[in-house]
């Protein structure tokens, strides 16, 4: 199993996923590469959707992750 998911892309379902989605991208990220970010990005189908490009940030949370999560998510709950 572990050698499948070496061929595995979510750039391949992005397109099945409807649920709003926030997403956030640091350009010095050397794990998760910005440009499978941005593909996978522009092909989630869902309406509500919105991304944060972080342009100095590698791959780590942003200070305040948790609480624009929350933020996000109690917007649609309302």
């Amino acid at each position: 199993m572990l050698r499948t998911l070496g061929y595995f892309d979510i750039v391949n379902l992005a397109h099945r996923f409807t649920p709003p989605v926030h997403v956030k991208v640091g350009l010095k990220d050397t794990t998760c590469l910005l440009e499978t970010i941005f593909a996978a990005y522009n092909r989630i189908a869902s309406a509500n959707k919105s991304i944060e490009i972080h342009p100095f940030m590698g791959h780590a949370m942003t200070p305040g992750y948790y609480a624009a999560a929350h933020a996000f998510y109690s917007r649609l709950m309302r």
